[in-house]
């Protein structure tokens, strides 16, 4: 694989090199034919992609935040506004990269008889913004497939003169552009963190760029605007984004929330899709932004247990003070009862008193059991990594830990983890919210 500088995107010109030539030679010929028909499929479903992590190193992809959209998901979250598409709704992806919502927007637009009339009908709703000259160069060519696929007369051979009908695709800072016009907006921001800037309400210090970049779009949209988003899961269900979500909520009418599974399979991220309007004036709005096939409206886990993160940060916590049993992960065998003796470790801050039940906190959707859980009990007070929840019961008994050790084990809890959480860790206010009934009582 070649290597790209990091923070460049140099070597994608490869591929869009070719593709340029490919799209040069149909314009030669005059049309499309059957044998160049597979080849513009591939275009427009996944050889963008593909070229990416051939060409371009994972470390200057994450750097840049670029992971492109795919056809799959982009049709998915496009397709539900399919008519407003078709009545002429203008268009705006704010970091359009190699353009997967462009086409999958395109694909609801109606073609006119010829290439060049259809090219500058699409012309003028399709607006696509990205800093990285190649991908935009990408979604333009991609849209001229995609125009030339359905068309029955290519009746230009010039490739400028086509570029020229999608001039608001361009290489542009997507936030800095007016969308008075648009009336919807389809977004796959960059991916990563970033440093939250000083005057941002709801985040400080290193801030995932998905929410910083929605923010920013969200607010300067026009009212009345849809906004269709592809999303990091983190933002719907963890803890950290509650203030990023009452903000959408204020600002929105919020149409559609849906989790969407894996992002595709080389990104290890879950993703969720988010249809909202933007309104004219913030409102404080009650949204659920996760719904459960369990009932949540009863007793939960928090009205038995204190939930809370273990105290111990490794590399930031100095070994001083008292030596403690200490429990991490790696020494703690799931779904037993354990005393912890064969690990101590000098620590100075707050320690926890058995009985509890350590529940591991990296857990991802899929695994058999999202809550794999151990009972820590004994006669001395313990050290725990911050890696670990503890739960305490408020009736201080191991007959308590037991049953909730049982209740984490059931196939329910781990469904209903996997709906409120996609994430690639538990948080403590889904295990405080886990539904929980005591039937001993």
């Amino acid at each position: 694989m070649e290597v790209c500088r990091v923070g460049g995107m140099q070597e994608f010109g490869a591929f869009v090199d070719e593709l340029e030539s490919f799209v040069k030679s149909i314009l030669k010929r005059g049309g499309v034919v059957d044998s160049d028909r597979g080849r513009i499929a591939a275009a427009l479903d996944g050889n963008a992609g593909a070229a990416l992590r051939r060409l371009v190193n994972v470390s200057a992809r994450r750097n840049a935040g670029a992971f492109f959209t795919g056809s799959s998901l982009a049709n998915a979250l496009v397709s539900p506004r399919a008519e407003l598409i078709r009545q002429g709704a203008v268009v705006a992806d704010p970091a359009c990269g190699a353009g997967d919502l462009l086409i999958a927007c395109a694909t609801h637009m109606t073609t006119a008889p010829t290439l060049t009339q259809t090219l500058n009908s699409w012309g003028q709703r399709l607006c696509g913004s990205d800093l990285e000259p190649n991908f935009v160069r990408a979604a333009i060519l991609r849209v001229i497939l995609q125009a030339m696929s359905r068309v029955h007369v290519i009746d230009c051979a010039d490739l400028a003169t086509l570029k020229r009908y999608l001039g608001r695709i361009r290489c542009e800072d997507g936030l800095a552009v007016d969308r008075r016009d648009a009336r919807l907006i389809v977004l796959n921001p960059p991916y990563g963190s970033s440093r939250a800037p000083d005057d941002c309400t709801w985040a400080s210090g290193a801030t995932a760029r998905a929410a910083l970049f929605y923010d920013a779009v969200l607010t300067a949209a026009p009212a009345d605007c849809r906004l269709l988003a592809l999303l990091p899961d983190v933002l719907r269900s963890g803890r950290r984004y509650e203030k990023w979500r009452s903000g959408v909520s204020k600002l929105t009418v919020i149409e559609g929330i849906r989790p969407a599974g894996l992002f595709d399979h080389w990104t290890d991220v879950d993703v969720f899709e988010l249809a909202a309007i933007r309104v004219a004036t913030s409102v404080e709005r009650k949204v659920e932004w996760w719904a459960t096939e369990m009932e949540t409206m009863g007793p939960t886990l928090s009205d038995e247990f204190h939930v809370s993160v273990g105290p111990v940060v490794p590399f930031r916590d100095r070994k001083s003070g008292p030596a403690h049993p200490y429990i991490h992960p790696r020494n703690l065998e799931p779904w037993r009862e354990v005393l912890p003796r064969d690990e101590t470790r000098k620590y100075s801050g707050p320690v926890v008193a058995p009985p509890f039940v350590a529940i591991r906190r990296t857990s991802r959707p899929g695994d058999r059991h999202r809550a794999t859980a151990t009972i820590v009990k004994g006669e001395s007070s313990v050290a725990v990594e911050n890696h670990i929840i503890v739960c305490k019961p408020h009736d201080n008994t191991l007959r308590s830990c037991r049953t909730l050790m049982r209740r984490l084990r059931e196939e329910s809890t781990t469904i209903w983890l996997d709906e409120r959480l996609r994430c690639r860790h538990l948080t403590v206010s889904a295990i405080r919210e886990l539904p929980y009934e005591d039937n001993r009582r």
